[in-house]
């Protein structure tokens, strides 16, 4: 606990002094100063003490004392954080020679992860499934991508393609209505095919938070089933060089990895780097043979031929804080090389599931795929008031490469493997003011602007060149009733356009005559309207509950692959074809949670119930495509719907050194108009896992050991045409310790993933519509050692 920190409503003496400080900068640079200690007043040593909204930190010294250098007197945010005691956040008000009173922690018996403080405090976790998430929790799951990383959490699934293609599934959403933050923009690159992961750098996500539910009102229509942001690494404290490097093995594919990161912060100015590649062969899978359409085809070594690549990722962060603002500049750069499965393009074929010696080697089909990104962050201070301003420009590049085949022949250079090329070029510009009004309201006010310009080429046919318009103002208004009491209300207007050319291709037979072409013509379409939300929650904090809730409408905005896609969508196993006759899709959703914490457990029960009108959605139609070895054709539908689930997770701790979690999710969704389930529904899971640990000694600091099953539901509520798959249980474990070298750890880790190597179909997987079980037993070898070296004086 915190006693004598003053309240700062009161000091209106001292604003009245710091608004004339402003005006000389420099005059009131000092030292802030304090000690953290346990409830005998003994000092922590070692204690992570981070200042915001500055982001930089520092540790504490032997008798637990901190230190930082200021260039002014104003409200700050301290967090504290010490292995063995509750983690601790409080505002503070500094004034020049007066140090912050004492810093107390309590003995750790809260059971929840770490909590991630950051810069901006998104109030809709307030009313919304909120999950915080460190470097150390992401760690401890799948990191072969970073949306793989995340599906210990309850409520999040993922679609894979392989092992290193994913993307996120919230609560059974994904793609056009999840949005991924990061950089303080939105990630946008093709997300709306399902085998498009996310150009993400996994080595590079350090803090995410993650919001399951509508988050339209603040981040736009797209947020309609959830936001993921990754938020900015916390900067390096004045002086010091923090580097670090880390290695991965995995043996499923043979998998080798690592990233180099480099960062310091001198007199307001700082600068970070990283690199990070990534060599994997094809990975193996628990079957010698597979069967597709009644054939059986054979898996040669138990090695998914083609499933190779190379993953690469560069950032380059620049910036400086000064006596009342901040601006970040990001320069990044992610690249991916890939094999597609034989089958991925066509009917998959003995003699191309062959061996050639090569397992590292990437041939045809495959895919390039590579995404810029450049970030602008800038924040001023206002005394209690805060604007942020993000702009951005991102470019991504998506290639495909196959060998031509006979229903193009007469428009294709045989020489020329250029499938299929999508460049999409993103501006976008936000920007938002968090104000306080006083007599317990603060305020919100942002708006944003995006606009794409995608450019297709190859001799495939898929999507047309189109162009997006997108555009929104919102306003939120935050209350505490009083002090355990609040509510939030907001509204957003949003806008947008989609343009696209018309696009006409021929389909040849081996004779080079036209049989049929695929065709799409100009599209022009406006849309526009509002999101509403109000939410609530209270806190008792005698028993330790807390109780929120959430109602509001939001819509979303028709992407143009929806309404004028028209061609074979390799990696998806299927013909997709557009509706230019699509609607906006508007959702009527009510959210609400309960949470109950005591010393030792920690208990959480999360509802959702969603009315969705006009729902877009991609069903197989079961009509067949006029190209040949295209399967089905898939079609863009607008039903309205009902998506409805839960999450449940129970957190005990009986002793110090024993952690247990029992976590579940379901996903409920109808289709009111076929009475159909939607298809591509995540199945129910229950997670339980075991985490044992033990304090430093010696040369060794905190060591761990972890087990943990899950159980997936099989899978029989599906659309018409869409296969059902069964039940399955994956087991895992791992042991970590870290090796203490002078004033620096080394940190190894050891993870086992489907230690059965079990056979089984996951139904979010791509490849499961072709028969391919999912990668077999998967050894993890990691090894990490940061460090963190003075360069200069702090003062």
């Amino acid at each position: 606990m915190m006693k004598g920190v003053r309240p700062v409503g009161g000091y209106w003496f001292i604003r009245f002094v710091l608004g004339i400080a402003i005006l000389m900068p420099g005059v009131l640079s000092a030292q802030l100063t304090g000690r953290v200690s346990d409830r005998q007043n003994m000092g922590l040593p070692g204690a992570t003490v981070l200042l915001l909204p500055d982001s930089i930190f520092t540790a504490t010294d032997l008798d637990g004392r901190f230190l930082f250098t200021v260039n002014r007197a104003d409200r700050y945010t301290i967090s504290v954080r010490y292995i063995g005691f509750r983690s601790f956040t409080t505002p503070v008000f500094f004034w020049p020679k007066e140090p912050v009173p004492e810093i107390r922690l309590d003995p750790e018996t809260a059971v929840l992860e770490t909590v991630v403080i950051h810069e901006e405090h998104d109030h809709l976790e307030d009313e919304l499934a909120t999950g915080h998430l460190s470097r150390e929790w992401l760690q401890g799951g799948d990191r072969s991508s970073f949306s793989a990383a995340l599906e210990r959490e309850p409520g999040i699934a993922v679609i894979r393609t392989g092992v290193g293609i994913t993307k996120p599934v919230i609560r059974g959403l994904s793609g056009q209505r999840i949005i991924v933050h990061d950089q303080g923009i939105k990630q946008e690159g093709q997300q709306w095919g399902a085998d498009h992961g996310m150009e993400i750098d996994p080595f590079s996500v350090e803090r995410v938070e993650l919001i399951k539910g509508p988050g339209s009102l603040v981040y736009g229509s797209d947020g309609l089933g959830g936001v993921i942001r990754i938020l900015p690494p916390v900067l390096p404290e004045e002086g010091i060089l923090k580097a670090g490097f880390e290695t991965v093995y995995r043996s499923v594919n043979q998998h080798a990895g690592g990233t180099a990161y480099a960062g310091f912060r001198r007199k307001g100015f700082f600068a970070m780097g990283r690199y990070s590649h990534q060599n994997f062969g094809d990975y193996a899978v628990p079957a010698d043979s597979f069967v597709f359409q009644g054939y059986r085809l054979p898996i040669e070594d138990g090695q998914l031929k083609n499933t190779a690549g190379r993953e690469s990722a560069g950032q380059l962060v620049l910036g400086r804080v000064q006596q009342h603002s901040m601006t970040r500049l990001t320069l990044s750069r992610y690249r991916l090389d890939a094999g597609l499965f034989s089958g991925a393009v066509g009917i998959p074929r003995s003699y191309a599931l062959e061996p050639d010696g090569d397992r590292r080697d990437v041939d045809f089909p495959s895919q390039m795929v590579e995404h810029w990104k450049l970030a602008l962050n800038q924040r001023l201070d206002f005394g209690p008031n805060l604007l942020s301003v993000d702009l951005g420009i991102q470019r991504n590049l998506r290639r495909e490469f196959s060998f031509p085949e006979f229903h193009s022949l007469p428009v294709v250079d045989p020489s020329n493997t250029l499938a299929l090329e999508l460049e999409l070029w993103t501006y976008s510009l936000s920007a938002h003011y968090d104000q306080q009004l006083g007599r317990g309201w603060t305020s919100t006010y942002g708006a944003d602007l995006q606009a794409q310009n995608n450019r297709t080429a190859g001799f495939e046919t898929l999507l047309p060149a189109f162009r997006l318009l997108r555009g929104g103002v919102y306003g939120v208004a935050y209350r505490a009733l009083n002090k355990n009491n609040r509510l939030t209300l907001g509204i957003r207007l949003d806008g947008g356009a989609n343009h696209s050319d018309f696009q006409q291709r021929y389909i040849y037979n081996s004779s080079a005559e036209i049989t049929d072409s695929l065709r799409t013509e100009v599209l022009d379409a406006g849309f526009g309207n509002y999101s509403l939300g109000i939410g609530y929650n209270r806190e008792w904090p005698a028993p330790g509950l807390l109780f929120r809730i959430h109602g509001g409408k939001s819509f979303r905005l028709p992407h143009p692959a929806e309404m004028v896609s028209n061609g074979v969508h390799h990696g998806t196993f299927r013909h997709e074809q557009g509706n230019p006759d699509l609607r906006s899709e508007h959702g009527y959703q009510l959210d609400a949670g309960l949470e109950w914490q005591q010393s030792t457990l920690f208990a959480a029960l999360s509802g959702y119930l969603n009315f969705f009108d006009n729902y877009i959605y991609l069903a197989p139609s079961g009509q067949l495509s006029p190209l040949p070895e295209a399967g089905q054709i898939y079609q863009y539908r607008q039903h309205d719907a009902v998506y409805s689930g839960f999450e449940a997770q129970l957190i005990w701790k009986p002793v110090p050194s024993v952690n247990t979690e029992l976590s579940a999710d379901y996903v409920y969704n109808y289709n009111l108009e076929t009475t159909l389930p939607l298809p591509f529904t995540p199945p129910a899971s229950v997670r339980h896992s075991w985490r044992f640990s033990r304090p430093g000694r010696g040369i060794f600091g905190e060591s761990y050991v972890t087990v943990a099953a899950r159980y997936r539901f099989a899978q029989n509520r599906t659309d018409r045409n869409e296969l059902a798959t069964p039940d399955y249980v994956l087991l895992e474990a791992g042991i970590g310790t870290r090796i203490l070298l002078g004033q620096q750890a080394l940190e190894l880790q050891l993870q086992g993933f489907n230690l059965m190597n079990a056979s089984y179909l996951d139904h979010l997987s791509r490849y499961r519509l072709i028969g391919i079980p999912e990668p077999g037993r998967n050894i993890v070898i990691s090894l990490r050692l940061p460090l963190d070296l003075r360069i200069a004086s702090a003062t």
